[in-house]
């Protein structure tokens, strides 16, 4: 079981890669933590997606 911690996520290129590299290696992710979400999302990939921040733009 792996908890795959970012700092920021964006796109969720850099996420979704470490995801499938844990995958790839026989790992299970369980949970994806990120300090600054910057998404309105709650899961990426199926996997819960937890952060301290979540950014929104104002327009």
């Amino acid at each position: 079981n792996v908890v795959i911690v970012d700092d920021v996520l964006s796109t969720g290129a850099t996420m979704k890669h470490a995801i499938e590299a844990v995958k790839k290696e026989g790992g299970t992710p369980r949970l994806a933590v990120v300090i600054v979400n910057k998404r309105a999302d709650d899961f990426i990939d199926g996997i819960p997606l937890r952060a301290l921040i979540r950014a929104r733009a104002v327009h």
